[in-house]
């Protein structure tokens, strides 16, 4: 998707005590080609924030969530200062009732995995790392403060 502007929203899904990650395509042209990470896309012209991370869980996923918690924003230095709306959301059914549209794979990982930084793909039956990048560990912790 064309960005639209220097806004971006990153979703993390809970269902339980696991987050939803999306293992990104192989694609060279992506950032963090075969890395798992989570789920996330621009916010459009004339769009807020709330209704891209709506919208992008929707798109992505087809789970439309009714309750979106904004868990706070974070500059992405070296990306010409990208701004990321920071949102987590509880999935109220089960992973099977999900499709994902976007990513090679979708599983549940504890904070623990997503620290040590590798996943497991169950369709490749092998460990894929997750994104490399400040950003994925201070998503997760204000994700993981907002659930104290």
């Amino acid at each position: 998707m064309k960005q639209d502007s220097d806004e971006v929203v990153t979703i993390l899904p809970f269902i339980g005590d696991k987050v939803l990650m999306q293992l990104r395509d192989f694609k060279p042209e992506i950032k963090y080609p075969g890395c798992w990470g989570f789920f996330s896309g621009s916010v459009q012209v004339g769009e807020e924030p709330d209704q891209a991370a709506r919208r992008e869980l929707l798109e992505e996923i087809g789970y439309d969530a009714k309750v979106m918690i904004h868990l706070g924003r974070i500059v992405i230095t070296g990306s010409n200062n990208l701004s990321a709306h920071i949102y987590s959301c509880s999935i109220q059914v089960p992973l099977e009732r999900l499709t994902l549209t976007e990513g090679v794979e979708m599983a549940l990982a504890t904070p623990e995995q997503i620290r040590l930084n590798k996943i497991y793909s169950g369709s490749l039956s092998k460990f894929f790392p997750v994104a490399n990048t400040f950003f994925i560990q201070e998503a997760l912790d204000l994700a993981l403060a907002s659930r104290k």
